[in-house]
């Protein structure tokens, strides 16, 4: 692997943040008397857990598409087509977790945890990710105009 553009760090600690991501829990709150957690691969009440299948499918394409983005670093239209889908579903598993954490806005003692940065934060550095992609093809679109 080949480190040589910051783009490429940028989507390697975003991958590191989602894989680190898909073992934490995003939220918790009671009920009756049961702390139910959700997360990507616990959600449930303590004991009788099971895999939240939408996160994983989002948290896992994210993962697998911001890896293959960053060896596929000598196709720069590739890179940055993997990159802008790697951000739209990324911000779909942000939705989904807002419209859970919604809907459960009813229940009492309901904690976000501070995982949930963590997704935010992978957004932001695949959105720089994007932009040092789109850097790199105007530059080598005007070294080739030059020749």
């Amino acid at each position: 692997m080949v480190i040589q553009r910051i783009q490429t760090l940028y989507m390697l600690v975003a991958l590191v943040m989602m894989a680190a991501f898909a073992f934490l829990t995003s939220f918790s709150f009671d009920v009756a008397g049961n702390e139910y957690v959700v997360g990507t691969l616990a959600t449930g009440v303590d004991g009788k857990t099971s895999i939240n299948l939408l996160m994983l499918c989002l948290n896992g394409l994210v993962v697998v598409l911001t890896a293959i983005a960053i060896f596929s670093y000598k196709n720069l239209k590739l890179q940055k087509r993997l990159c802008s889908i790697s951000i739209i579903l990324l911000i779909a598993l942000l939705i989904s977790i807002g419209v859970m954490i919604l809907g459960a806005t009813d229940e009492q003692n309901l904690s976000i945890d501070i995982s949930n940065v963590l997704p935010v934060v992978s957004l932001f550095l695949l959105f720089l990710a994007y932009r040092g992609i789109s850097r790199d093809q105007r530059i080598l679109s005007d070294s080739d105009r030059l020749r």
